[in-house]
C-alpha cells in the first residue's frame, strides 16, 4: 500500500552480546530511549560514572514503560548490570569469539525473561530452583526428569523456535518467492496465523499489558 514500516525486531537471538541483543530488540523502542533519554543526558560523552548513571536511568524507565511492578524492575537490574559489566571489560572478551558469546546471551537473556514474566516475587525462587534442580537444596525434591517430560512435549515449537530466530528461513525463502511455491507456502502460513488467532481468542497480545 505504500507505507513502510520501520523494522523491530532483527533476529535478536544471533546477537553475541546483551549490548548486540537490545540493538536487534523492540528496535523502536530502545531507539526512542536511545535518542530523547540517553543521548540528551549525555550519553558515553561525559567519562564512565555519567555514563553508567544514563544507562542507570534509561534502564529504569525502561522497566517502568513494562509496568511499575517489582518484577519488571529486576527484570530491568538484570540486563543493566549486563551491559555495565560488558562495558567494563566483559564485551571484548566477547567480541574474540562470537560462538561465546552467542552462548552467554543464550543464557542470560531467558533468564531475565523470568524475572519478566514471572509478577508474584515469592514464585520467582521456585522458578529459578525448577531451571536448576541439579544443585543445592532442590537436588532431592526435584524430579529430574522433567526435562524429558517437557522437552518430549514441547520439541516440535522449540525446534521451530531456534530455526526461524535466524535468518535461514528467510534466506530459503528469498530463493523461490517469485516461484508458484513461494506462494503455496505463504498461503499455508497465512492459513495456520489465522488458525492460530481464533484458538488464542482469549488470549490477548503480550504487549497489550503495557
Amino acid at each position: 500500500l505504500g507505507f513502510h514500516f520501520p523494522e523491530n525486531f532483527n533476529y535478536p537471538y544471533i546477537a553475541a552480546s546483551v549490548k548486540d541483543f537490545w540493538h536487534r530488540w523492540h528496535i523502536s523502542l530502545s531507539t526512542w530511549f536511545k535518542e530523547y533519554v540517553y543521548i540528551p543526558l549525555g550519553g558515553n560523552r561525559k567519562g564512565k560514572a555519567r555514563t553508567f548513571f544514563n544507562l542507570f536511568v534509561v534502564w529504569s524507565l525502561t522497566a517502568l514503560w513494562h509496568g511499575a511492578n517489582y518484577n519488571f524492575l529486576i527484570w530491568g537490574g538484570i540486563l543493566l548490570c549486563c551491559l555495565l559489566v560488558e562495558k567494563l571489560f566483559l564485551l571484548r572478551l566477547l567480541d574474540k569469539s562470537r560462538v561465546i558469546g552467542h552462548l552467554y546471551v543464550l543464557f542470560v537473556v531467558p533468564l531475565s525473561w523470568v524475572a519478566f514474566a514471572v509478577t508474584d516475587l515469592s514464585e520467582l525462587g521456585v522458578y529459578m530452583t525448577r531451571l536448576f534442580p541439579f544443585a543445592g537444596h532442590a537436588a532431592g525434591v526435584i524430579n529430574h526428569l522433567d526435562y524429558l517430560k517437557y522437552l518430549n512435549d514441547y520439541a516440535p515449537l522449540f525446534l521451530l523456535g531456534v530455526l526461524f530466530a535466524t535468518p535461514l528461513p528467510e534466506t530459503c525463502y528469498r530463493l523461490i518467492e517469485r516461484r508458484w511455491i513461494g506462494r503455496v507456502i505463504l498461503l499455508g502460513i497465512f492459513g495456520l496465523c489465522m488458525y492460530y488467532l481464533a484458538v488464542s481468542a482469549n488470549n490477548p497480545f503480550l504487549y497489550f499489558n503495557f
